[in-house]
């Protein structure tokens, strides 16, 4: 009997230390792997919500609302068209050069032109960058808008390892957290850039009357067609890239 005992004794662990230990572990990485899923799970909610709200993003420059505001930019540009013109008038008559008052009648054709139509020029380029946004978006992801792409299916939901879940909490936070901040902040920028260069296009233009000053008005359009652009460009590469992951990853 006392060698049964002396030789069952050592089968047993009295040290409490020892599966406290190893139970200490197991809730560590169980309290690790739900942290890096719950980040991942967030990821994904925020670039669900920010596909959702890119299509908001899209500005009305043709909106009654801003009335008082294009009125208001068409007397300032009224009064800065005066003081170029005058100012170009100045030197071309200290020059005694001819191609100073070719500059300026040029410039006021260009004024004219654009104080005639730039409203509907701009809701139309705005309007044709939609359509040509829609028809990425068919072509690529057969969808007709941002909101109607699922951004998050085909991702993994759950996993069973620590590293799995450590893998995709990095993804998360150096990928998916930063994709969707970036498409919202790009198209919110965009559409205050474009209103605000739609509001100030009359004050732009005011510069063609005069040499020094004529380059407003075309840096303003740069920036204009720049920013019309970016939605379709954003359409353009979103569609690549899943294109190029189905490619990859049939399944």
């Amino acid at each position: 009997m006392t060698s049964l005992v002396a030789n069952i004794v050592p089968m047993i662990d009295l040290n409490p230390l020892h599966w406290l230990g190893n139970k200490a572990k197991e809730t560590l990485a169980d309290g690790f792997t739900s942290m890096m899923m719950a980040i991942w799970s967030g990821a994904m909610w925020l670039l669900k919500t920010a596909f959702s709200l890119i299509d908001d993003f899209t500005p009305n420059v043709a909106d009654p609302g801003l009335a008082k505001l294009y009125s208001v930019t068409l007397w300032l540009a009224l009064a800065i068209a005066l003081v170029v013109a005058f100012g170009q008038i100045g030197l071309a008559v200290i020059r005694q050069d001819g191609r100073g008052f070719g500059t300026l009648a040029a410039g006021v054709v260009q004024y004219g032109v654009v104080l005639c139509c730039w409203i509907g020029v701009c809701a139309g380029l705005i309007a044709a960058a939609s359509g040509l946004t829609k028809g990425l978006l068919n072509s690529l992801l057969g969808v007709d808008s941002f909101s109607g792409y699922a951004a998050g299916d085909g991702f993994v939901d759950t996993v069973s390892g620590t590293t799995e879940a450590a893998t995709l909490g990095i993804c998360a936070l150096f990928i998916l957290i930063p994709a969707a901040f970036g498409h919202m902040v790009i198209m919110m920028v965009r559409s205050a850039a474009l209103l605000i260069l739609t509001a100030t296009m009359p004050l732009t233009a005011a510069g063609a009357l005069s040499e020094g000053t004529k380059s407003w008005m075309w840096k303003s359009v740069r920036w204009f067609l720049a920013c019309v652009l970016m939605e379709p460009l954003l359409a353009l590469v979103v569609g690549m890239g899943t294109q190029f992951a189905w490619a990859g990853m049939p399944d």
